[in-house]
């Protein structure tokens, strides 16, 4: 009797080496959408940031058309903010990713996408700074008061 491996024999299956392949390509895709992925939150957390800013931005000029000045630090302009805004209800706030409610007694201090303090920094009667410290979540040059260096997201009075 002759003994010929017919095509549908069912004791026939991938060899490993195929088996290996597959999975090498499904590795290589999985990684390729998580890549892509990670990027594309950063990019959204970026434009995030800079519309935030943004937001600040358009409030403090108009605390700055109500009082004359820029406001020295968060908690003079969280004072005016939380009053003019609100009509000095209790609020916590989820505004600029704060979670601070300054009729409590706690200090306005916004928080960028990542966490970190949005920091303010007003420089003479017409120019103050503004800015994040990005995705790496630190000062990016020389010293803590460093602004718009490495991936910094800051303004300087209206150019992000």
């Amino acid at each position: 009797m002759n003994q010929t491996k017919s095509p549908h024999n069912p004791k026939q299956g991938f060899s490993l080496i195929e088996l290996l392949v597959v999975m090498a390509i499904i590795a290589t895709l999985m990684g390729l959408v998580i890549g892509v992925s990670g990027a594309i939150q950063r990019k959204t957390a970026i434009a995030r940031a800079r519309a935030e800013l943004a937001d600040l931005m358009n409030e403090i000029e108009i605390y700055k058309s109500d009082n004359g000045s820029y406001p020295l630090n968060w908690d003079e302009f969280g004072s005016w903010y939380f009053t003019e805004k609100y009509s000095g209800t209790a609020y916590t706030t989820t505004d600029f990713s704060s979670t601070t409610d300054l009729l409590s007694g706690n200090p306005f201090e916004p928080l960028d996408p990542w966490g970190g303090e949005i920091r303010y920094q007003k420089n003479s009667e017409f120019l103050y700074l503004i800015g994040s410290k990005g995705p790496d979540t630190s000062n990016g040059g020389n010293g803590s008061n460093s602004f718009g260096d490495g991936d910094d997201i800051t303004n300087r009075n209206g150019s992000l």
